[in-house]
């Protein structure tokens, strides 16, 4: 989930696999998500080979499974402070200007800041090595949080998105089944729209 190149080097001292590991452990398999898709993928072929109508196929892709991908995050509130620890770390740069989606340098750091990415850092280096001695390496990124104090609200969006991927993942997969659904009826019936 992490993309920063400055910290995938970090992990690769380590190994690969273990920085990997590290971030599967913190924000959860995509297998479970996966298996949402793949179920509301199921729900609605069913709906749609039982003759259900759009509103109600729409129900049936726009409602259930992305409140399901909800109920994931938000069963995974224990993992949140080691998942702002490694969002943090992303965002932030290593001159320790944070970058905001655009790529524009928005934050600058401040002495206590310094102070917190230091802690940050120290927890991420002892995350990985625990995870390379077979241990937990999730305790030491909710541990550098802790140790941080709170995570800036200047990346709130950045958690927000990385927490709820799954969830706007699924209520993109549901728009686009109806979309898909719609131009099929469409040039089906011989009307093309766009």
């Amino acid at each position: 989930m992490t993309g920063s190149a400055r910290y995938a080097v970090r992990g690769d001292s380590f190994g690969a696999d273990i920085y990997g590991a590290l971030c599967q452990d913190v924000f959860g398999s995509s297998r479970i998500w996966l298996a949402i898709v793949a179920a509301q993928c199921l729900a609605f072929l069913a709906g749609f080979g039982l003759g259900l109508t759009l509103l109600q196929l729409a129900l049936i892709v726009l409602v259930p499974w992305p409140l399901l991908q909800a109920v994931v995050v938000l069963r995974g509130r224990s993992l949140w402070p080691a998942q702002e620890t490694l969002i943090e770390l992303d965002v932030v740069r290593p001159d320790g200007r944070s970058v905001d989606g655009s790529g524009v340098p928005a934050v600058s750091a401040t002495t206590a800041d310094t102070q917190s990415q230091r802690e940050l850092h120290l927890g991420f280096d002892t995350a990985l090595a625990a995870l390379a001695r077979g241990d937990d390496g999730i305790g030491p990124l909710a541990a550098a949080r802790a140790s941080a104090g709170p995570m800036p609200r200047a990346y709130a969006r950045s958690v927000l998105l990385a927490r709820y991927r799954h969830v706007i993942a699924s209520v993109v997969v549901g728009v686009w089944l109806l979309a898909a659904l719609l131009v099929g009826m469409a040039t089906a019936g011989g009307v093309v729209w766009f």
